[in-house]
């Protein structure tokens, strides 16, 4: 995986009586073309940590050059800040996550951002650190509202093996081994997961016609058998494949931009409302 950490805060571009804002440069510009290309041509997938959406920078010729660069290069993750609260916003090829501040209150309890690309799969969920452990994230399939577009089985991580079953893969972070890990599609038998790595878990499951979802469930041995503390769960809902898994998706209107925004998804954390001194918060 290639991890690029640009910074685009600008002091106002050196002019009197313009604050902060952000900007990238002609030079910094230019320097992320090529390191996207490189990576492309590497066949790594690219993921950039950077303050704001790229339809957040001052310049709007700027906003686009670095959006249309993303959305070109096949960008995996944008991982950001701002915001001031948690927000997803997939345009069919990247994934744009926003984590909230540690210090802002509205969106509830502090914690942190938690990214995975496993294959073809990008993954992101909260961790609220007033939870007990474990933590889980399922890696891998995708989540139809943040699968790459055209979902394919392939793309989404659905891919059957001959006895028609579909690879489950889960991480999960805690202070101490869980008792154990498993999964299981909608209300069905849960089926054991096996340790495959220090902080991952995999299975085969079966994925009947007409399912739904799929739901991994880590279980740590303080767990009283009721209650939320040492017990966490991941669902997902895996995408059905497309009818036109060759078809080129077209760039959006906006891109590198909320347009695109889930709205609600309280599981990975993300209330939807937008609060914060950014969008629909108070004044500050």
């Amino acid at each position: 995986m290639r991890c690029l950490f640009v910074d685009v805060v600008s002091a106002g571009f050196s002019r009197k009586g313009i604050g902060l804002d952000f900007r990238l440069g002609r030079a910094q510009t230019l320097w992320l073309s090529a390191e996207i290309a490189a990576a492309a041509e590497a066949g790594r997938p690219c993921a950039i940590f950077m303050h704001a959406y790229p339809d957040d920078l001052r310049e709007p010729d700027e906003r686009l050059d670095v959006a249309g660069l993303f959305w070109g290069g096949r960008v995996r993750l944008v991982e950001m800040g701002h915001t001031h609260y948690n927000e997803l916003a997939h345009d069919g090829r990247t994934l744009y996550a926003a984590a909230r501040s540690v210090g802002q209150n509205e969106d509830g309890s502090v914690g942190y951002a938690v990214a995975a690309l496993d294959g073809p799969v990008t993954s992101w969920r909260f961790r609220a650190l007033d939870r007990a452990p474990p933590f889980v994230l399922i890696t891998s399939p995708a989540d139809r509202r943040i699968a790459t577009r055209p979902a394919t089985e392939e793309t989404s991580g659905m891919t059957r093996d001959a006895n028609g079953r579909i690879r489950v893969r889960a991480l999960v972070l805690s202070d101490r081994e869980p008792a154990y890990c498993h999964c299981r599609v909608d209300t069905g038998a849960w089926v054991r997961m096996a340790r495959v790595s220090p902080r991952t878990f995999e299975s085969r499951i079966g994925w009947p016609a007409g399912a739904r979802s799929l739901q991994v469930e880590a279980v740590d041995a303080r767990w009283s058998g009721h209650g939320p503390d040492f017990v966490d769960t991941d669902v997902i809902e895996p995408p059905a494949a497309a009818p036109l898994p060759h078809a080129a998706t077209a760039i959006p209107a906006k891109p590198g931009s909320d347009a695109f925004r889930i709205g609600p998804w309280l599981g990975r954390g993300v209330r939807g409302d937008q609060l914060g001194p950014n969008r629909a918060g108070r004044k500050w």
